[in-house]
């Protein structure tokens, strides 16, 4: 795979990196079905229009990378560290293990993370604005100034937000959630 920098519309199975490091590579309307980038370094690739199903990235250190209206369903990608993905940042989770992960400072407008496990997720200064968490389990999931405007956590699981710094302006959460964030004025709703 070294010789070629550009595939496009190319289905990978079952590849695996023994290199630990993929640079400056492109991927147009690529699929990945049960690929192994575990511990991976991505280092300047840019993902368009692809969709990965059933892949591992857990550990992997995406630098300098874009991922532009990129799918991932049934992907393993626990402890990623987000923060150093190249801008736009254009992607939908559903049933992934995120578990672990830092999306700190990330433009993550629209995005979609649906039935998945989302727990221990560090979200800081972030813009999840129309974000949609839906069957998500955000267990120990930080939210820290970010701007939820119209965010959809009204069927996450283990959802606990602070009204100290975050924008919860027209979020839509489910009643236990608004209760939790009452508690925080200390009124009583019987």
């Amino acid at each position: 795979m070294r010789e070629k920098r550009t595939w496009t519309d190319h289905e990978f199975r079952s590849l695996k990196f023994p290199e630990k490091s993929v640079t400056d590579l492109v991927f147009t309307d690529c699929q990945f079905r049960s690929c192994n980038f575990s511990e991976t370094e991505l280092k300047n690739c840019r993902f368009e229009n692809c969709q990965f199903t059933g892949c591992n990235l857990s550990n992997s250190k995406i630098i300098e990378s874009r991922f532009v209206d990129v799918e991932f369903d049934g992907c393993k990608l626990m402890g990623i560290d987000w923060t150093r993905v190249s801008q736009p940042f254009d992607v939908s989770f559903h049933q992934c293990l995120l578990d672990y992960g830092n999306f700190e400072q990330q433009n993550l407008a629209r995005i979609k993370v649906t039935e998945c496990s989302a727990r221990s997720l560090y979200f800081k200064e972030c813009d999840l604005t129309h974000a949609n968490f839906d069957g998500t389990d955000l267990r120990d999931a930080s939210f820290e100034n970010c701007k939820l405007g119209h965010a959809d956590f009204s069927d996450a699981k283990n959802l606990v937000l602070e009204l100290g710094g975050n924008n919860l302006a027209h979020a839509i959460l489910s009643v236990e959630t608004a209760l939790t964030l009452l508690r925080e004025f200390r009124i009583v709703v019987r």
